[in-house]
């Protein structure tokens, strides 16, 4: 369930406290996700052309964003044809980066620093081959903006809008179904 809501108002002594940099004597630092520790708080695009069974090439563009949510766009080369996917994803302490979208199988990458993602088999092992599996950060995050169509009802009362999906309108995985556009 998606919640939206208004900004909170903050206080004057919150802002204060928190410019000063007082922390209270209990506090302790939170851990490092392994996801925060890949990302940080900034959202991040990665692309490149993958190879392509039944075409030219699948150009990617992958949206990474902190709330470990995704937008991948997948356009196949010589077929005037493109998808686009929405989900969740993850990293492992193994550095395995699985994205769980509207379709049955996760997409799998290994990450190389935080520059590249190399593509997994359906195993999470590499590809033997001499073909390009790998996105490349791009310099700066670009939104993908394809529209996509959602199922599910949308309500708003004084402050707070509240989208709730339908029966049916997610996978196996608890993901999102996305109808695919073309």
């Amino acid at each position: 369930m998606f919640l939206f809501s208004k900004p909170v108002r903050i206080s004057l002594c919150t802002v204060v406290l928190c410019v000063s940099g007082v922390t209270l004597a209990d506090e302790k630092p939170a851990a490092k996700t392994p996801e925060a520790a890949f990302l940080g708080d900034a959202p991040r695009t990665y692309g490149g052309v993958l190879p392509c069974a039944d075409c030219e090439g699948s150009r990617i563009t992958l949206d990474l964003h902190p709330d470990q949510s995704f937008v991948l766009r997948e356009e196949y080369l010589g077929k005037n044809r493109a998808a686009v996917d929405l989900g969740k994803w993850s990293v492992a302490d193994d550095g395995k980066l699985t994205l769980r979208s509207g379709s049955e199988a996760p997409w799998l990458f290994r990450t190389i620093g935080t520059g590249t993602l190399r593509r997994l088999d359906k195993n999470g092992q590499e590809i033997e081959s001499k073909l390009n599996y790998d996105l490349m950060r791009e310099p700066e995050y670009r939104l993908i903006e394809d529209s996509v169509r959602l199922l599910g009802l949308y309500t708003q009362s004084a402050e707070v809008g509240q989208a709730r999906r339908s029966r049916g309108s997610t996978n196996s995985n608890g993901a999102p179904r996305v109808r695919r556009s073309s």
